[in-house]
């Protein structure tokens, strides 16, 4: 059986696995990217553990963490290039495929299924309309999906540096903090795992609290050194009242900068949420608080109340568009 090797890069790891012809993923394996000196020394690790069953592969499609333009990509987070063409000489491989990771994630869509979707709002899903991703992780990545008779169609984007655009005097007081900071504040500065760091610190500051916070059971932690994933799991934990506050403001941005999304776009098709933080703040993006920011759209309030509202529970989701983008972009292999 033909297989191909689907590989997903961010900024910290790296997860290589082969799919088949059925869209299946076997023999999934995680790389930490720090602890090798280049990415070929990753692909040819795990070439070398499954060479039995690469065997029929020819194909490999590389999903990146940064921008991709003529097969070049520099990721956003750590100092790697990739080159299609270095690749091409260097691994065996006939065809090689690189693009952004959230252009990789919207040819995914085809392939969940009710059981990889969990509902936030239901709305009026129509198949045929445009349909967004998107995701806060290390950064904050969106791409728009368009089924076409005949194919699909993703454009990614990189709308996750725009304007963050407050919407109360709590978060303008959150921009002024930032712009201390940045000479331009992104939405990615704060909906991202560095955001929920500055959000921390922020809280933090407004209550007067700059460098003692072990009375909140987290002793060894202060504003200035606690990790956005610390500050998740004391939110979710209920250990930490400002952890709590923290996550709760940024689930507020989040639904409305969504909202903003939905307005440019109209994705009756749905807005599929993905990226490790979602997985981690669900009941936060449960609360009925973030729908209701995410319609305060004022009269154009009711056409938000249409529109669907997923989360990809699927964490292979990449690694299946990936290999989704090798089936519709398939070259002849013959010489």
């Amino acid at each position: 059986m033909t297989v191909s090797l689907v590989i997903d890069i961010g900024g910290t790891y790296s997860r290589l696995a082969i799919m088949n012809q059925d869209h299946q993923i076997d023999h999934k394996q995680t790389y930490i990217n720090y602890t090798h000196a280049s990415f070929t020394d990753i692909i040819n690790k795990y070439l070398n553990t499954y060479k039995k069953d690469l065997n029929d592969c020819q194909r490999c499609c590389i999903a990146v963490a940064g921008p991709v333009k003529n097969g070049y990509a520099k990721l956003t987070n750590i100092n790697w290039e990739l080159k299609t063409e270095k690749l091409l000489q260097d691994l065996p491989f006939k065809q090689i495929k690189l693009l952004n990771d959230f252009h990789a994630l919207g040819y995914c869509i085809p392939l969940l299924t009710a059981e990889d979707l969990l509902t936030l709002q239901a709305g009026k899903r129509s198949h045929h309309h445009v349909k967004v991703i998107v995701g806060a992780g290390t950064g904050l990545g969106v791409a728009h999906i368009k089924q076409k008779p005949t194919t699909l169609e993703v454009y990614p984007s990189e709308g996750g540096h725009i304007d963050f655009a407050p919407i109360n005097q709590c978060q303008i007081a959150l921009l002024q903090f930032l712009m201390d900071k940045y000479e331009h504040v992104s939405v990615e500065h704060i909906l991202s795992g560095h955001g929920i760091e500055h959000i921390f610190e922020f809280v933090c500051l407004e209550h007067n609290i700059k460098d003692e916070i072990n009375h909140f059971d987290v002793s060894n932690y202060t504003a200035e050194d606690i990790t956005g994933q610390k500050v998740i799991q004391l939110a979710i934990e209920q250990r930490h009242p400002l952890a709590i506050e923290a996550i709760q403001l940024f689930s507020e941005i989040y639904a409305a900068y969504l909202g903003n999304l939905a307005l440019h776009t109209l994705p009756y098709g749905g807005i599929y949420i993905t990226g490790g933080i979602a997985r981690h703040i669900l009941p936060f993006l449960q609360n009925e608080t973030f729908l209701q920011i995410f319609k305060n759209k004022g009269r154009m309030s009711h056409l938000l109340e249409e529109i669907p509202i997923y989360y990809i529970l699927n964490q292979n989701a990449n690694l299946l568009g990936a290999g989704y983008y090798l089936t519709l972009t398939t070259e002849s292999l013959v010489p």
